[in-house]
């Protein structure tokens, strides 16, 4: 099993003399992920530079070919990115929202749009050089990464201090409900996202209501229709009445599909410059109407007539 902090510990164990334990005390205190210290001594045998290694010296094509190789060369010789990127992780908050998005598959613009309405200002590039930095999850399978997040905050060194032994046996019964584990947890996808958004305390903005309504009712009815062949009679009557509310919900709502239709119609009728076509040459003639010209005169003569009949 591989660390998404993979690069970081690279670097760790490029830019100074360091023991594996060291390493593991670095990246457990930030709050990384670290499957032990016999993957990072296969790192440490894999990741040898040739020397002499200039890694901050730009003009030394060896060493700057070898980090990108590995890529490290933003670790070594960062931009206003990559500072944002540490300043990221060391804010829990804000990486706790990050991580947590970045494991739905949201993209870096979209995370850091909604990091400002929690007070946090990141680029997107920040965003990206923190999740190839810090947290790469292409370098895990989902099944790594449930387990990695199943650990995370419950490793750590033995103490004799028995506050600190409580405070980490609540942590422990905490963890189960971190945010970053249900997103594991779930199925990749937009509407895991918006889950996340909403654990994370940020109400989602821009979504199709019609859609997920509708989306809601078809799940209940087909989970009732299963409860039902099982014999599971108040459970198929618990989606029953959760399809009922959706479609009480969705004649409020409306379906999505049906205002974007009439919005377009609306829209492109008011910018046409085409002749607006007469209801006989929409039906072919085919109508049910007396489409004949309105006589004016008899009109106002069967006006009159009905004016007078009317008493005073």
């Amino acid at each position: 099993m591989r660390s998404p902090a993979e690069r970081y510990i690279k670097y760790l164990l490029l830019s100074s003399t360091r023991s594996n334990n060291d390493i593991r005390n670095i990246i457990l205190k930030k709050g990384l992920d670290f499957p032990g210290t016999t993957y990072v001594q296969t790192l440490r045998e894999a990741c040898i530079p040739n020397k002499p290694f200039y890694p901050e010296d730009l003009n030394h094509k060896e060493s700057q070919s070898f980090l990108k190789a590995h890529g490290l060369f933003f670790l070594f010789n960062p931009d206003g990115a990559m500072l944002d990127a540490e300043k990221l992780l060391a804010i829990p908050r804000a990486k706790e929202i990050v991580e947590a998005l970045l494991i739905s598959r949201s993209e870096p613009f979209w995370i850091s749009k909604n990091l400002k309405r929690s007070k946090f200002s990141f680029t997107a590039l920040a965003i990206e050089r923190y999740a190839e930095h810090f947290f790469d999850l292409n370098l895990v399978d989902n099944s790594d990464l449930k387990a990695l997040m199943s650990v995370r905050g419950l490793i750590a060194d033995e103490t004799t201090d028995e506050d600190q032994d409580r405070l980490l046996a609540q942590r422990a019964k905490a963890m189960k409900l971190d945010v970053r584990l249900q997103a594991a947890n779930a199925h990749i996808g937009p509407l895991a996202a918006i889950a996340n958004q909403v654990k994370l305390g940020m109400l989602p903005s821009n979504i199709e209501l019609g859609k997920l309504v509708s989306a809601n009712r078809s799940m209940a009815i087909v989970a009732s229709l299963e409860a039902c062949l099982n014999g599971w009679g108040s459970t198929a009557r618990d989606f029953a009445l959760t399809a009922k509310m959706m479609t009480e919900i969705l004649e409020q709502v409306g379906v999505a599909e049906k205002d974007l239709q009439d919005s377009l119609i609306g829209l492109a009728m008011a910018h046409t410059t085409e002749q607006t076509p007469t209801l006989k040459e929409l039906s072919g003639g085919n109508h049910s109407a007396d489409m004949q010209v309105l006589n004016t005169e008899n009109l106002e003569i069967e006006t009159d007539a009905i004016a007078e009949e009317i008493p005073e």
